[in-house]
């Protein structure tokens, strides 16, 4: 099979419900193949029993739950020894639990990376938006993704 990139798995079953014939097929989530009435050949194809896909909305007006209890940002460092140590440290100083951390290439940067990092915790607090406030002054890129209540 020719792998074909879709937006996202449920636009993937729709796509294979409309095409004619029956040699193209979907990853998707069971829901998504009942809803296209697709027949489903095999489940659970991942190779790690703990996957998950996770889901985000974007909108653009700041929506702040009063449940959040998690706290997502995307942020770049200054190419200099012990800067991600520097900001990484300041959340443990805090008390604040790093709960996923990830780097990924800036594009068209060579060595400048853009770290995505997901801690337990609310803006409604006024040390974790200080500390919120002081980052977004001094690192040269960053973006506060989002306070939200993460659904399990």
């Amino acid at each position: 099979m020719k792998p074909v990139s879709c937006s996202n798995t449920a636009v993937a079953a729709q796509h294979v419900a409309t095409e004619p014939g029956n040699d193209c097929a979907a990853l998707c989530s069971e829901t998504a193949a009942v809803r296209a009435r697709l027949v489903i050949l095999q489940r659970s194809v991942q190779d790690c029993s703990s996957n998950c896909t996770r889901f985000v909305v974007v909108s653009r007006r700041l929506i702040l739950p009063s449940d959040g209890d998690k706290i997502s940002l995307c942020f770049s460092l200054p190419h200099i020894t012990g800067s991600l140590y520097r900001v990484l440290a300041r959340f443990a100083a805090m008390g604040l639990n790093l709960t996923k951390i990830e780097s990924r290439p800036i594009a068209g940067e060579n060595f400048e990376y853009l770290f995505y990092l997901d801690f337990t915790g609310s803006v409604r607090g006024e040390s974790t938006r200080r500390l919120l406030c002081s980052l977004s002054r001094e690192l040269p890129g960053f973006s506060f993704l989002g306070n939200y209540h993460e659904l399990v």
